[in-house]
């Protein structure tokens, strides 16, 4: 069984900073797990820790998860978790907006799981 190691804190700057527990399996580079994002201002509470494939592809990183309907990509895995943090951020908001009679199946649970997952929005 591989080893983890596990960060508390990720902070890239001040306008992206996450308080969260990231798993990262040292040789694959895998998984990485939140518990709570932050971002612009905002810190999502999830109400469980949610996880994002890791894959490499050419010459960057992309982070994934289907049930989010989230990609996000980047030359370096940090430019990919800042582009996940802004994706997460904006579906969030564009998910709770919009009414679901404009939305196709799919979407609507994704919708939904949205709602499930975050616990609450704080303003920080």
């Amino acid at each position: 069984m591989p080893e983890y190691f596990v960060f508390s804190t990720i902070n890239f700057n001040t306008r992206f900073n996450t308080m969260v527990k990231t798993l990262v399996d040292p040789k694959t580079k895998t998984a990485m797990e939140y518990s709570e994002i932050e971002y612009r201002g905002e810190r999502y509470i999830l109400k469980f820790p949610e996880s994002f494939v890791v894959s490499q592809e050419g010459n960057g990183t992309l982070l994934q998860n289907e049930q989010l309907d989230l990609y996000a990509s980047g030359k370096t895995i940090r430019e990919a978790t800042e582009d996940l943090f802004f994706q997460f951020s904006h579906s969030y908001h564009r998910f709770v907006d919009i009414d679901d009679s404009k939305l196709s199946k799919r979407l609507l649970a994704v919708k939904k799981y949205y709602q499930f997952l975050v616990k609450s929005v704080e303003i920080i």
